[in-house]
């Protein structure tokens, strides 16, 4: 607790702790598991406890793909990467999206594209477009809560580098 100019008391939570808790068990979820293909379900658990350890212990994707690769050395380089970078990100956007809804604030959301070359088309479409804290972004005709919601098709999330932007409603 933290008190307020006025003397009064009030809760002050850490946007960032619980935004990386959130994160934590949106990768024990199923759904992370339910993506990770063609693996055998003892090595889809072993991807899902590097992700956590990785995104846990705050290493970028690199380091979350070198402990999947650690972890599951039959898994080739690049596949690591692939499952580091799409989970890790889903992962991050979920949590702040779960993270926003904790504040209890009147809130919008943004999509927002990396503008650049390897932007997907649909993605780029998609930058700047408003929608409230329980609606969909509409990207390529697919309703997505979130970049890398693991509700898209993998066309739609996998190596995606959008984020999302919250707007306070005044």
């Amino acid at each position: 607790f933290a008190k307020a100019s006025n003397g009064n008391r009030f809760e002050r939570k850490d946007f960032a702790e619980t935004m990386t808790r959130l994160a934590l068990q949106y990768i024990s979820s199923e759904m992370i598991r339910e993506r990770i293909t063609q693996v055998t379900t003892t090595t889809r658990m072993q991807i899902v406890s590097a992700v956590a350890r990785g995104f846990n212990d705050g290493l970028g994707q690199a380091g979350v793909a070198s402990y999947i690769s650690g972890l599951v050395p039959s898994l080739a380089g690049n596949r690591a990467a692939l499952i580091a970078r799409t989970e890790t990100h889903g992962a991050a956007n979920a949590g702040s999206h779960s993270a926003a809804e904790e504040t209890g604030l009147q809130l919008r959301r943004e999509w927002i594209a990396a503008e650049d070359e390897r932007t997907r088309e649909a993605h780029a479409e998609a930058n700047e477009q408003i929608v409230g804290m329980d609606e969909p972004f509409i990207v390529g005709g697919e309703a997505l809560m979130y970049p890398g919601d693991p509700a898209g098709s993998a066309e739609a999330v996998i190596n995606c580098r959008c984020t999302v932007g919250y707007i306070v409603d005044e």
